[in-house]
C-alpha cells in the first residue's frame, strides 16, 4: 500500500473481525518480510488516527517520505484511520494490552496516556526528543502543553507525548452584544452577564450563554464533561496542577509516613457549587444535546450568541473583529481537602486575579483548563527499534506543521499568525496556572460515569441542594468503587500513583547510582599515594647508595627506571576514582583517556629493565661457560623498551583517534517501565562504539600479557641459574606476580564492570599489587642485605676496637703480654669480596683487597646448571693429564723400538759381559763399563723383554 494510501475500518470494537484481520495482515508481513530474501528492506510503519485529521496526515507522511528516501532510508507511512474518537482508543489500548503491535505509532487523546502506560505501551521518546533536530523544544512549545508531555517526576523530565492538537477552555464574547456589560471573571458574574444579556436585548433573537452541556453515550470528551471538571477545578485547584488536588477532580490524601497515598474523589461542596453553576449556564443557553460545532458555526459565528464556553477553534474572528477572548471565569472560594470545606480565597490559597466585586477587592482563582480533546502522538514501546526514529519523526513533524486547530495552537510560532489581539494574549498568557485533563487509567470510564449522571441530573431533575448532594453522593460511591477495584487487582500501581504521575509531582524510588563512595576513592587515592612514595623513596635511595656494591651490580640507571615506570602506573589510580559526584563531564573525559596511557606506559617503563635481565640472563642459560657476569647495557634495554613502548603507543593511539574513552553513565538491568523507581545507573568510561572499546582493550592487553608471558617462560627456565644477590629470583618472582593478578584482575574487571564501586577496587587492586611487587621485590633485598652488611660491619669494628683496648690494657702488666698483644692480629677482612665502599678504603683506613679482573657492575654468576661440580672437574682434568703422560709413553716407546734395531745381537758376548759384571758387583766394584747407572753400558733388550 502507498503510504498517500488509506485504509478505512468499520466501527472496531475489541475482538471484532476486522481486528483480528489486521493482526493476520501484519503477521503475514512480518513472515514474509523474515522468510523471502527478495523482499526489499522497506519498512511500513502504521500510524493510527482519528477520521478527521487523516487527511492533512497522509500529506504530511508523503512529504517526509520523500525526504527520507533522499537519505536512504525506505519508509512507507500508513494512516489507519478510526471513525470515532472511541473507537480511536479503544483500539489503541487493546493493542497495547494484547501486544498484537499493529501499530507503530498513534495520535490519541490525552487522557489516554494512564491507561497505556499502565499497559506498559509508551516509548520514553526523552532521547528522541532531545537530540531531534525537529523545534520540539521548551523555547517554542507552550508551557501548559510541555506539562502534557510528561508522565511522572518534573524532575527527571521523562515526556512520552508529542503535542499534536491543543484544546484550550477559554471564554468567547461577542462585544457588541455585551456593550457596557462586565465580561464576566467569575461564576457569579457570569450568572449576572447572563440576566443582564437578556434584559439588553429582550425580544430579539440573542442567547446570552451557548455554553452547551451537550452530551453522548460513552463520550467522555464531550463539552458537558468537559465543562464539569473545568468549573470544578476553579474551586478545587489553586496552587497549581502539582498541589494536592491538582486536576480538579481528585484529592492525593497522602499517608502519615508519605510512603503512599489514596486517591479521594472531590464530590462534595465545591462539586454543589459546581452543579448549581451549570444550571445557571442551562438556564440561559442552548438546548443540552446541541453539538458545540454547530454551535459555533451558526450561531455564534452569526452574531446570536453573547458568549461561551469552549476551545476557540470554530471562531470566525478573522471576518468578525467584534469576537472577544478571555480567560475561563474563576471562582472566589477554594475548596480545603483537610476540612472538606469550601473557603474564601487568599493569596496562600490561591492563584489568579484581584478584582473589585461590588466596590470590594477579591482574589479570584482562574485558571487554564486543557480540555479532553488535546491530541498527543504517541510511539509503541513494542515497536521494533529500526522504526522508533522514523515513527517519532512522523509525529515531530506532524506537530510543527499540521496545525489541526490554528485559533487554538500549541507553539508560540503557531500563535504568531493569530489575528485575533485578544486570543493571541489569552493563548501567551502564562500568568495562570494550568489545569490538565484526567490521564489515570480508567480515566475514560471515569469521565463517562462523571458526564452521564451528571447530564441525567440536569436534564430530568429541578435544581436543588439536595439533589446536587444526592448526585454527587453517587458519584462518590462510583468512583471509589472503582478504585477499589483497580487498585485491589493491581495493588503494586494504585490509581493514587498515576494521579501524581499525571501531575509531575510522583517522586520514584532513588536506586542507587552506584557512584564510588567517598572512604572507598580516598583509600584508592591513599593506596596509590603509598606506591607513589615508595617509588620515590627507592629512587632516591638508589641514588644515595649509587656506588655501593649491591646497588652497582644491578646497575642504578635501570633501578631508576623501575621507579620512574612504577611512579607513573601508581597515578593511574587517580583517575580511576572520578566520577559524576566529584568531576564535571570534562573533566571524567580526560580522566577516562588519560588511564590507558598512564598504566601502560608506566607498565612498559618498568617491565623493560626486568625483562632485559631476563633476556640477557637466558642467554647464559644456553651458554653458561661464555658468560661470567651479567651487564644489561642500555643497548641491551633499549630494544625491548622500544619494541613494547611502540606497540603499546600504536594501540593507544588508535584508539584515541578512532574512539576516544569518554565517561557516561548507562542504566543497569531492566528498566521500571512504569517508573516507580529510578534506573539504576552507573557510570564508566566507554567509547561511543562499545565494539570498538573491547577491540582496543584487549588488543593492548593482549600484547602485554603475551610479553609477560614470554618473560614468565624465560624466568622459568633460569630458575636454577644462582646469581649474585639472587637477583634472578627476586625478578622471576615480581613477573609472576604481575601475570597472576592479571589473569585473577581482569576476569573481575568483567564481571563488576557495572558495579563502580567493585570496579575501582579491582582496578586499583591491579595497579597497586603490580606496582608494589615490582618496586618491593627488586629494592627490598638490596636494602636488607646493605642493612645487614652495615651492621655486620658496625659489630666487627666494635669488636676490633675492644681487643685493641684489651691488648694495650695488657702491655702494662707484662713482657709476655705485650709480646703477646704484638702478635695479635686484627682481622678485617672478613666482608665478602666488593662490598667495601669503592673508594677502597675500609672504616679502618686500610687499602681493600684488590678488585677481581672483571667490571663492577653486573651481577656476578655463582652457579649454573650447565656448569659441573669442582671435584668432576679435578677429575677430568687428571683423567686428561693421565691421557696425556700416556700420549707420551707411547710416543717414547716408538723412539725406543727404531733405536733397539739398529743394534747386532750377540748373546755369547753379553752373557760374558754379565758374568764380569756380576763379579765385579760382588766385590764392590762395577768397574769403567758400568753406564753410571749401575747396569752395563752396552744393553740388548728385546721386545718382549721391554714390553715385559
Amino acid at each position: 500500500m502507498n503510504t498517500g494510501g488509506t485504509e478505512k475500518l468499520p466501527v472496531t470494537l475489541r475482538g471484532t473481525p476486522a481486528f483480528m484481520q489486521m493482526k493476520e495482515e501484519r503477521d503475514l508481513e512480518e513472515c514474509c518480510r523474515n522468510c523471502d530474501d527478495s523482499t526489499t528492506d522497506v519498512s511500513t510503519i502504521r500510524i493510527a488516527a482519528w477520521r478527521q485529521l487523516a487527511d492533512k496526515l497522509e500529506e504530511i507522511a508523503t512529504g517526509l517520505q520523500a525526504d527520507l528516501a533522499k537519505g536512504g532510508t525506505e519508509v512507507q507511512y500508513q494512516i489507519v484511520q478510526l471513525n470515532t474518537i472511541e473507537d480511536l482508543m479503544n483500539e489503541v489500548l487493546l493493542d497495547t494490552k494484547l501486544k498484537t503491535r499493529l501499530y507503530d505509532g498513534f495520535i490519541v487523546p490525552a487522557t489516554i496516556t494512564g491507561g497505556l502506560f499502565e499497559e506498559e505501551g509508551l516509548l520514553n521518546l526523552t532521547d528522541l526528543i532531545d537530540s531531534g533536530d525537529d523545534p520540539l523544544k521548551k523555547d517554542d512549545i507552550f508551557p501548559f502543553y510541555q506539562t502534557l508531555m510528561r508522565f511522572g517526576s518534573e524532575k527527571y523530565d521523562t515526556k512520552y507525548m508529542v503535542p499534536i492538537m491543543g484544546d484550550l477552555t477559554m471564554l468567547i464574547y461577542n462585544k457588541d452584544l455585551f456593550g457596557d456589560i462586565q465580561v464576566p471573571r467569575t461564576w457569579g458574574e457570569y450568572k449576572a452577564a447572563i440576566n443582564d444579556l437578556k434584559k439588553a436585548h429582550e425580544g430579539k433573537d440573542i442567547i446570552p450563554s451557548c455554553t452547551t452541556l451537550q452530551y453522548q453515550p460513552r463520550c467522555d470528551y464531550c463539552s458537558l464533561t468537559t465543562n464539569v471538571h473545568a468549573v470544578l477545578s476553579t474551586m478545587t485547584q489553586g496552587a497549581g496542577s502539582k498541589s494536592e488536588t491538582g486536576g480538579g477532580i481528585f484529592f492525593v490524601k497522602e499517608d502519615e509516613d508519605q510512603k503512599s497515598a489514596t486517591l479521594d474523589p472531590i464530590f462534595d461542596s465545591p462539586f454543589y457549587k459546581t452543579i448549581e453553576t451549570l444550571e445557571d449556564m442551562n438556564s440561559g443557553s442552548v438546548a443540552l444535546q446541541y453539538d458545540p460545532a454547530e454551535i459555533k458555526s451558526q450561531l455564534f459565528n452569526g452574531g446570536k450568541c453573547g458568549m461561551m464556553l469552549a476551545s476557540s477553534e470554530g471562531i470566525d474572528f478573522d471576518n468578525n473583529p467584534s469576537f472577544g477572548v478571555d480567560h475561563m471565569p474563576g471562582s472566589e472560594l477554594i475548596y480545603n481537602p483537610v476540612n472538606k470545606v469550601v473557603e474564601t480565597c487568599t493569596v496562600n490559597t490561591c492563584m489568579g486575579d484581584t478584582v473589585e466585586i461590588n466596590k470590594q477587592e477579591r482574589l479570584v482563582n482562574r485558571v487554564r483548563f486543557l480540555g479532553h480533546q488535546n491530541f498527543f502522538g504517541g510511539v509503541s514501546r513494542l515497536v521494533e527499534r529500526s522504526k522508533q526514529k522514523p515513527t517519532f519523526e512522523f509525529l515531530a513533524r506532524v506537530s510543527r506543521v499540521a496545525n489541526f486547530a490554528p485559533s487554538n495552537p500549541i507553539r508560540r510560532s503557531q500563535a504568531d499568525f493569530l489575528s485575533n489581539a485578544d486570543l493571541k494574549s489569552v493563548i501567551e498568557n502564562e500568568e495562570f496556572q494550568e489545569v490538565i485533563p484526567m490521564r489515570i487509567p480508567q480515566a475514560t470510564d471515569l469521565l463517562e460515569k462523571l458526564g452521564s449522571q451528571t447530564f441525567e441530573f440536569l436534564g430530568t431533575t429541578e435544581g436543588s441542594e439536595s439533589g446536587r448532594e444526592e448526585l454527587g453522593y453517587n458519584l462518590e460511591s462510583v468512583y471509589e468503587k472503582q478504585i477499589e477495584q483497580h487498585d485491589g487487582a493491581r495493588a503494586a500501581v494504585p490509581l493514587s500513583i498515576f494521579q501524581k504521575k499525571s501531575q509531575g509531582t510522583f517522586q520514584p524510588n532513588e536506586s542507587p547510582d552506584n557512584s564510588i563512595p567517598d572512604g572507598l576513592r580516598y583509600s584508592g587515592w591513599a593506596l596509590s599515594g603509598i606506591a607513589i612514595i615508595c617509588s620515590l623513596y627507592f629512587a632516591l635511595w638508589t641514588f644515595k647508595n649509587r656506588n655501593v656494591r649491591v646497588v652497582r651490580a644491578s646497575q642504578p640507571s635501570f633501578l631508576i627506571m623501575v621507579c620512574v615506570g612504577v611512579f607513573i602506573m601508581s597515578t593511574s589510580i587517580i583517575p580511576m576514582g572520578f566520577d559524576d559526584v566529584i568531576v564535571s563531564q570534562e573533566g571524567n573525559d580526560i580522566a577516562c583517556a588519560v588511564q590507558p596511557w598512564l598504566y601502560s606506559v608506566g607498565f612498559v617503563i618498568a617491565f623493560s629493565a626486568l625483562f632485559s635481565k631476563t633476556w640477557r640472563i637466558n642467554k647464559i642459560f644456553h651458554n653458561p661457560d661464555k658468560f661470567k657476569r651479567v651487564k644489561v647495557t642500555a643497548k641491551d634495554v633499549l630494544m625491548p623498551f622500544v619494541c613494547l613502548m611502540s606497540a603499546n603507543l600504536v594501540v593507544l593511539s588508535m584508539w584515541t583517534y578512532f574512539n576516544p574513552l569518554q565517561w557516561t553513565r548507562k542504566v543497569k538491568g531492566e528498566v521500571d517501565i512504569l517508573g516507580l523507581s529510578t534506573p539504576e545507573t552507573y557510570g564508566l568510561c566507554t567509547g561511543e562504539d562499545y565494539t570498538l572499546t573491547i577491540l582496543f582493550s584487549g588488543l593492548l592487553a593482549a600484547v602485554n600479557i603475551t610479553i609477560v608471558l614470554f618473560a614468565n617462560v624465560q624466568a622459568y627456565q633460569c630458575r636454577n641459574i644462582s646469581m649474585e644477590y639472587s637477583e634472578s629470583q627476586w625478578i622471576a618472582i615480581a613477573m609472576v606476580s604481575i601475570i597472576q593478578v592479571w589473569f585473577i584482575g581482569i576476569p573481575l574487571m568483567i564481571l563488576v564492570v557495572e558495579d563502580p564501586p567493585a570496579q575501582f577496587v579491582v582496578r586499583t587492586a591491579i595497579v597497586f599489587v603490580t606496582s608494589m611487587s615490582t618496586v618491593l621485590l627488586m629494592f627490598l633485598p638490596k636494602v636488607k642485605y646493605l642493612r645487614d652488611y652495615k651492621q655486620k660491619r658496625a659489630m666487627e669494628e666494635a669488636k676490633r676496637q675492644e681487643r685493641s683496648r684489651l691488648a694495650e690494657t695488657m702491655t702494662d702488666y707484662s713482657h709476655y703480654a705485650s709480646n703477646a698483644a704484638s702478635n695479635i692480629s686484627v682481622n678485617n677482612s672478613t666482608a665478602e669480596e666488593g662490598d667495601m665502599p669503592q673508594d677502597g678504603a675500609g672504616r679502618s683506613g686500610r687499602q681493600g683487597p684488590k678488585r677481581p679482573s672483571y667490571g663492577l657492575e653486573g651481577i656476578k654468576i655463582l652457579g649454573h646448571p650447565g656448569e659441573e661440580d669442582a671435584q668432576v672437574k679435578i677429575i677430568k682434568a687428571q683423567i686428561l693429564a693421565a691421557e696425556e703422560e700416556h700420549k707420551a709413553l707411547r710416543k717414547r716407546l716408538e723412539e725406543l723400538r727404531e733405536n733397539i734395531q739398529g743394534v747386532p745381537s750377540n748373546d755369547s758376548k753379553l752373557s760374558g759381559r754379565n758374568s764380569d759384571w756380576a763379579e765385579n758387583k760382588s766385590n764392590g766394584n762395577a768397574g769403567d763399563d758400568s753406564n753410571g747407572m749401575g747396569q752395563p753400558s752396552d744393553v740388548h733388550v728385546n721386545d718382549d723383554s721391554l714390553m715385559t
